[in-house]
């Protein structure tokens, strides 16, 4: 394994320390990795403030407890040091940058030997009337809000934290696509309705889903299923378009692939939302969520939309669709 991967994979968060002070030479390298963290368009908007001072850290420790609701407690683990991280708000990614500038200074501590742990509660703590009198005292602008606290020490001699089991199914491979169907060639004259009689939301997802089971794609339960995913999260895409499709219960029910087309020309209300075109998809394993794309990006295309919705037959669909393929 790469020495740099495995550094950042065997690091930890510790919350017991020795007593012992780091150095100056330790605490300047995990402070400067922290200075050089990426930030949204190189603007570095991230403050650092190191606290070796035993009574601005017992400060800091006593404000964080009490609005942890737990005031006898040293939320920073006898750590020696602290460094709080601060970000200017004027910065549109300051809440990101301030995060990344932590996470970096975390992988140079346990570079050099030291433990540390991210303790939150700085925004917190800073918003207070002490908070924002220690703001000015530092000298940092009233635009900043607290990120974070990095504890940094020296791990106590027992403390070897295992790291938990990595959650599965958490990471998706989206490798080069196979050769999809392309909408325009799925969508067949019979599965395009131009004058939808449906007059509410779920009345017009029937209509559509009913094109799809016609065409023996799947049984009636799949519109049950369209209508399950469409209570649980809208599927109205914008710009008069909807794209009803299945849950996944419903999707392994599909026998093939198709799609249905229903045209509304006054419009459906979908909560709020005038829909003239709603489409029906069934598609089989990863010709479904292709084909969701692809009507997606037809919602995004305004001549492509226009086109659909003024089309007068089977034709003039196929013509507005026919350059609207995602993978060649």
């Amino acid at each position: 394994m790469n020495e740099f991967v495995e550094l950042m994979t065997t690091r930890r968060s510790i919350r017991k320390f020795q007593p012992k002070m780091i150095t100056n030479a330790e605490l300047d390298q995990v402070l400067y990795a922290g200075l050089f963290a990426a930030s949204g368009m190189g603007r570095q908007p991230c403050y650092f403030i190191a606290v070796r001072d035993p009574e601005t850290r017992h400060l800091l420790s006593s404000m964080n407890a009490r609005i942890l609701g737990q005031p006898s407690i040293d939320p920073f683990y006898g750590a020696p040091v602290v460094v709080v991280v601060f970000a200017d708000t004027t910065s549109p990614t300051y809440l990101y940058d301030g995060s990344l500038a932590i996470g970096n200074m975390m992988n140079a501590a346990h570079a050099v030997g030291l433990g540390s742990c991210w303790i939150h509660r700085a925004k917190e703590e800073f918003e207070t009337q002490t908070g924002k009198m220690l703001l000015q005292e530092w000298g940092l602008p009233e635009t900043v809000e607290g990120i974070g606290h990095l504890i940094l020490g020296y791990p106590a001699e027992d403390e070897h934290p295992e790291a938990a089991p990595r959650k599965e199914d958490h990471v998706v491979f989206l490798m080069e696509k196979k050769q999809f169907p392309a909408l325009v060639d799925v969508l067949t004259e019979d599965s395009v309705v131009f004058h939808g009689t449906a007059t509410d939301k779920v009345s017009a997802i029937r209509e559509a889903g009913q094109i799809v089971v016609d065409l023996k794609c799947a049984g009636d339960e799949y519109i049950d299923s369209m209508l399950k995913r469409e209570a649980d999260f809208s599927t109205y895409l914008g710009n008069g378009v909807s794209v009803a499709h299945g849950t996944v219960w419903g999707r392994k029910r599909i026998r093939k692939t198709g799609v249905g087309l229903v045209r509304f020309p006054e419009g459906v209300d979908f909560d709020g939302e005038k829909a003239t075109l709603v489409f029906a998809v069934a598609g089989v394993g990863d010709d479904h969520m292709d084909l969701v794309q692809q009507i997606s990006a037809a919602a995004l295309n305004d001549s492509v939309v226009q086109a659909l919705n003024e089309a007068e037959d089977y034709d003039a669909v196929k013509a507005a669709l026919k350059n609207l393929r995602l993978y060649k």
